[in-house]
Protein backbone atom coordinates (compact mmCIF):
# COMPACT_ATOMS: atom_id res chain seq x y z
CA UNK A 1 0.00 0.00 0.00
CA UNK A 2 2.00 3.06 -1.50
CA UNK A 3 -0.35 5.47 -0.41
CA UNK A 4 -0.93 4.53 3.66
CA UNK A 5 -0.51 8.69 4.76
CA UNK A 6 1.07 6.97 8.14
CA UNK A 7 4.06 4.99 6.06
CA UNK A 8 4.80 8.31 4.24
CA UNK A 9 4.88 10.30 7.45
CA UNK A 10 7.38 8.08 8.76
CA UNK A 11 9.95 8.52 5.70
CA UNK A 12 9.22 12.17 5.75
CA UNK A 13 10.16 12.39 9.39
CA UNK A 14 13.77 9.97 8.73
CA UNK A 15 16.62 12.28 8.43
CA UNK A 16 19.25 10.13 7.83
CA UNK A 17 21.80 11.11 4.93
CA UNK A 18 21.08 14.57 5.37
CA UNK A 19 24.40 15.77 6.58
CA UNK A 20 25.56 13.98 3.41
CA UNK A 21 23.62 15.81 1.61
CA UNK A 22 24.49 19.22 2.95
CA UNK A 23 27.77 18.75 2.71
CA UNK A 24 27.74 18.22 -0.56
CA UNK A 25 26.54 21.40 -1.52
CA UNK A 26 28.99 23.24 0.58
CA UNK A 27 31.89 21.26 -0.15
CA UNK A 28 32.91 22.91 -3.34
CA UNK A 29 32.18 26.24 -1.83
CA UNK A 30 34.37 25.39 1.19
CA UNK A 31 37.32 23.96 -1.79
CA UNK A 32 37.00 27.03 -3.53
CA UNK A 33 37.36 29.06 -0.06
CA UNK A 34 40.79 26.86 0.78
CA UNK A 35 42.29 27.19 -2.36
CA UNK A 36 42.01 30.52 -2.77
CA UNK A 37 43.17 31.37 0.52
CA UNK A 38 46.42 29.15 -0.63
CA UNK A 39 47.01 30.86 -3.69
CA UNK A 40 46.66 34.80 -1.78
CA UNK A 41 49.38 33.26 0.81
CA UNK A 42 51.73 32.46 -1.77
CA UNK A 43 51.49 35.91 -3.58
CA UNK A 44 51.95 37.25 -0.11
CA UNK A 45 55.35 35.39 0.71
CA UNK A 46 56.27 36.03 -3.20
CA UNK A 47 55.65 39.77 -2.43
CA UNK A 48 57.96 39.32 0.43
CA UNK A 49 60.83 37.99 -1.13
CA UNK A 50 60.96 40.37 -3.92
CA UNK A 51 61.18 43.52 -1.50
CA UNK A 52 64.06 41.09 0.17
CA UNK A 53 65.62 41.26 -3.56
CA UNK A 54 65.14 44.78 -4.46
CA UNK A 55 66.82 45.79 -0.91
CA UNK A 56 69.94 43.43 -1.55
CA UNK A 57 70.06 44.52 -4.82
CA UNK A 58 69.71 47.66 -4.32
CA UNK A 59 72.74 47.47 -1.04
CA UNK A 60 74.72 45.43 -3.60
CA UNK A 61 74.65 47.89 -6.35
CA UNK A 62 75.55 50.96 -3.75
CA UNK A 63 78.50 49.88 -2.05
CA UNK A 64 81.64 51.21 -3.33
CA UNK A 65 83.50 49.10 -6.28
CA UNK A 66 80.09 47.50 -7.29
CA UNK A 67 78.13 48.18 -10.57
CA UNK A 68 74.26 47.43 -11.28
CA UNK A 69 75.27 43.63 -12.68
CA UNK A 70 76.51 43.16 -9.18
CA UNK A 71 72.95 44.20 -8.05
CA UNK A 72 70.88 42.22 -9.98
CA UNK A 73 73.20 39.01 -9.53
CA UNK A 74 72.60 39.69 -5.73
CA UNK A 75 68.72 40.53 -6.38
CA UNK A 76 68.89 36.92 -8.63
CA UNK A 77 70.73 34.99 -5.24
CA UNK A 78 68.06 35.98 -3.24
CA UNK A 79 65.39 34.57 -5.73
CA UNK A 80 66.27 31.42 -6.16
CA UNK A 81 67.75 30.69 -2.05
CA UNK A 82 64.10 31.94 -1.33
CA UNK A 83 62.32 29.86 -4.05
CA UNK A 84 60.33 32.29 -6.13
CA UNK A 85 58.10 30.56 -8.33
CA UNK A 86 57.87 33.89 -10.66
CA UNK A 87 58.18 33.02 -14.35
CA UNK A 88 60.56 36.82 -15.41
CA UNK A 89 62.27 38.80 -12.96
CA UNK A 90 62.81 42.24 -14.47
CA UNK A 91 65.86 43.93 -11.77
CA UNK A 92 66.11 47.49 -13.16
CA UNK A 93 68.64 49.88 -10.84
CA UNK A 94 69.30 53.59 -11.64
CA UNK A 95 70.68 56.40 -9.88
CA UNK A 96 69.03 59.54 -8.78
CA UNK A 97 70.27 62.79 -7.44
CA UNK A 98 68.08 64.91 -4.72
CA UNK A 99 70.04 67.88 -3.69
CA UNK A 100 73.49 66.62 -2.38
CA UNK A 101 72.55 63.53 -1.82
CA UNK A 102 72.38 60.58 -4.79
CA UNK A 103 70.72 57.36 -4.22
CA UNK A 104 69.79 54.13 -5.68
CA UNK A 105 66.61 53.12 -6.88
CA UNK A 106 66.62 48.94 -7.52
CA UNK A 107 63.28 47.66 -9.33
CA UNK A 108 62.35 44.18 -8.79
CA UNK A 109 59.55 42.93 -10.65
CA UNK A 110 57.78 39.19 -11.67
CA UNK A 111 54.99 37.83 -13.14
CA UNK A 112 53.23 34.86 -11.64
CA UNK A 113 50.26 32.86 -12.87
CA UNK A 114 47.25 32.09 -10.63
CA UNK A 115 46.19 29.08 -11.34
CA UNK A 116 42.64 29.67 -9.69
CA UNK A 117 41.64 32.82 -11.98
CA UNK A 118 43.67 31.49 -15.02
CA UNK A 119 45.28 35.21 -15.50
CA UNK A 120 49.01 36.23 -14.98
CA UNK A 121 50.04 39.53 -12.73
CA UNK A 122 53.15 41.48 -11.98
CA UNK A 123 54.33 42.03 -8.62
CA UNK A 124 56.88 44.71 -8.19
CA UNK A 125 59.12 46.02 -5.49
CA UNK A 126 61.53 48.95 -5.10
CA UNK A 127 64.06 50.16 -2.70
CA UNK A 128 66.18 53.38 -2.54
CA UNK A 129 69.30 53.20 -0.63
CA UNK A 130 72.27 56.17 -0.44
CA UNK A 131 75.02 55.60 -2.88
CA UNK A 132 77.90 55.04 -1.57
CA UNK A 133 80.30 55.65 -4.54
CA UNK A 134 79.11 58.99 -4.73
CA UNK A 135 80.22 59.64 -1.08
Amino acid sequence: MLCDPFHNRKLLADDRGSAVVGFCAIAPLLTFVFVLIVQIATLCMDQVTLSMAANEGARATSTMFSSSADGVASAQKVMKIRGARGKDSRFTAKQQKRGTVTYVIFTAQESFHISLLNRDIVLSATARVIDERAL
